[in-house]
C-alpha cells in the first residue's frame, strides 16, 4: 500500500539514526529519489528540521530536531500502520 504520509514519517525515523544519503533513503523505502525529495519537503512542512550537509565527498540529509519530534513521529507511524476501517474485537 502506498501511503505518502507513512513514508514521510519513516524517512524521519531513518534520519533519526544519523546522516543518510538520498540513495540509501531511496533504496530502504523502495521509492524514487525524486519522491524522497518530495517527502523531505513534506516533512519540513510538518515541522521537521531536515537539512542537507556535506559528509566527506557525499551529500547527506539529517534531521536536526529529532528530540522535539520523536514521540509524535513514532506515535504517528504506529497510527498510520494500524489505520483501518475494520473494527478489531
Amino acid at each position: 500500500m502506498n501511503n505518502p504520509l507513512l513514508q514521510t514519517l519513516q524517512i524521519l525515523h531513518v534520519l533519526s539514526r544519523g546522516p543518510t544519503s538520498l540513495k540509501i533513503l531511496s533504496d530502504q523505502l523502495g521509492i524514487a529519489p525524486a519522491t524522497v525529495k518530495r517527502y523531505l519537503a513534506e516533512a519540513r512542512d510538518l515541522g521537521a528540521v531536515v537539512v542537507s550537509a556535506r559528509l566527506g565527498s557525499a551529500w547527506v540529509y539529517e534531521v536536526r530536531n529529532w528530540p522535539a519530534i520523536k514521540v509524535r513521529t513514532l506515535l504517528w507511524i504506529d497510527l498510520e500502520q494500524a489505520r483501518t476501517l475494520v473494527a478489531v474485537h
